[in-house]
């Protein structure tokens, strides 16, 4: 209840922007990425340098965040400001072909 929701909402303590989606997605926790997805969290919710979940996930090799990302709605089109989509920072050849049919949808 109450305590997931605080968590969804919680940023890291370096003043990054990193919500606890972002981290629980580039590590590859998939069921907290879908609890939190559950109770209402942002798949589009970006850190200060533009990183959002979807890019932490494909950057960190994670092909079944990923798909629960975009079936949430996140944004395969967002940019880090460098300007990487989440289908450039991945360096697994599935993920990148999946983010890249997402971003013709």
């Amino acid at each position: 209840g109450a305590r997931v929701d605080q968590f969804a909402a919680l940023t890291n303590g370096a003043g990054l922007g990193h919500t606890a989606m972002l981290i629980a997605s580039f590590q590859g926790h998939y069921l907290i990425v879908k609890l939190l997805l559950k109770r209402g969290g942002n798949p589009n919710a970006s850190a200060k340098d533009g990183a959002t979940p979807l890019i932490a996930a494909a950057s960190g090799g994670h092909k079944k965040i990923v798909k629960a990302l975009l079936r949430a709605g996140a944004d395969p089109r967002r940019q880090l400001e460098g300007g990487e989509t989440a289908a450039i920072v991945s360096s697994d050849r599935d993920i990148s072909q999946l983010l890249y049919e997402a971003e013709r949808d």
